[in-house]
């Protein structure tokens, strides 16, 4: 027996873009199987529901904002990361049009950026408290015991 052909692996183009988005919008259904298989029927190409949630979640959905941040929005996302943690789904419904993905990968900048290290509470705590007692501070500003039980440094 023969196993049959393999299709190619086709990176995405404008026009599987456009496919895609005109099967989220023209189809009630939600089931990425079923807009796989619309995708298949229209553009001729195999792509795996998995495939073309990520894509149009993370990189064509209309409703996201995919610019690079502005000075306002990454002191927003700063003054959000004090107060909620790295909590990324949380911050990106947050920060309107953000995917957790952009918004994780921002804030991972401003901290390399300014060498800036954040702390949580005794790992004991509920995940809520321990994300609600998050705060970034510079490294500089004060030593602290690396043993110290009820302290975690990012770096």
């Amino acid at each position: 027996m023969t196993q049959p052909r393999a299709t190619p692996r086709l990176p995405f183009d404008l026009r599987m873009d456009a496919t895609l988005v005109s099967i989220v919008k023209d189809t009630h259904c939600s089931s990425w199987m079923h807009r796989a298989e619309l995708f298949r029927r229209t553009s001729g190409v195999h792509k795996t529901a998995k495939q073309l949630r990520e894509r149009f979640t993370e990189h064509i959905n209309p409703d996201r904002n995919y610019d690079a941040f502005d000075e306002d929005e990454s002191a927003q996302l700063v003054r959000l990361f004090r107060k909620f943690g790295p909590m990324w789904s949380h911050l990106a419904s947050l920060l309107r049009g953000r995917t957790a993905g952009r918004v994780k990968n921002e804030m991972m900048k401003q901290i390399s950026r300014t060498g800036a290290c954040f702390t949580f509470a005794t790992a004991s705590l509920s995940r809520q408290l321990h994300f609600r007692d998050c705060e970034i501070r510079d490294p500089r500003s004060e030593i602290r015991d690396p043993g110290s039980e009820n302290m975690k440094f990012c770096r």
